[in-house]
């Protein structure tokens, strides 16, 4: 077993709404960079290539989960189902792990967004 770190973008409370009182995603990605980086890693598709990623969009991020598993897949899956909760210990709560968000492998410091379809890495 290894140990994962998965970390989400954290939309501040101040933030939660900026999308319904602006009355445009774009907007609200205009105005927060919150918002702009949660919706622009949403937009990842799978690639065989390292994804490169802006360090403005990285910064942020947030550690949720430790999660102790054997792979990406793995990881994908406990903090989907949730029915291995020792495996995971909560930084901070979030959601299940979906489209856009990091797993840290961190034996090796590699990062990989969760993508349509698989992960990609995330160049260094």
């Amino acid at each position: 077993m290894k140990y994962f770190t998965v970390q989400q973008v954290k939309i501040p409370e101040s933030e939660q709404d900026l999308p319904n009182q602006v009355n445009s995603w774009s907007e609200a990605c205009a105005q927060s960079k919150h918002w702009n980086a949660k919706m622009e890693m949403m937009r990842v598709s799978h690639q065989d290539e390292p994804q490169v990623v802006d360090q403005q969009i990285l910064d942020c991020y947030q550690d949720c989960y430790l999660v102790q598993a054997t792979d990406l897949e793995h990881v994908f899956h406990i903090t989907n189902c949730w029915n291995q909760p020792d495996a995971v210990h909560t930084y901070t709560p979030g959601h299940s792990t979906s489209v856009g968000d990091i797993i840290v492998d961190n034996a090796t410091g590699e990062r990989y967004v969760v993508a349509d379809f698989g992960f990609n890495k995330i160049a260094a």
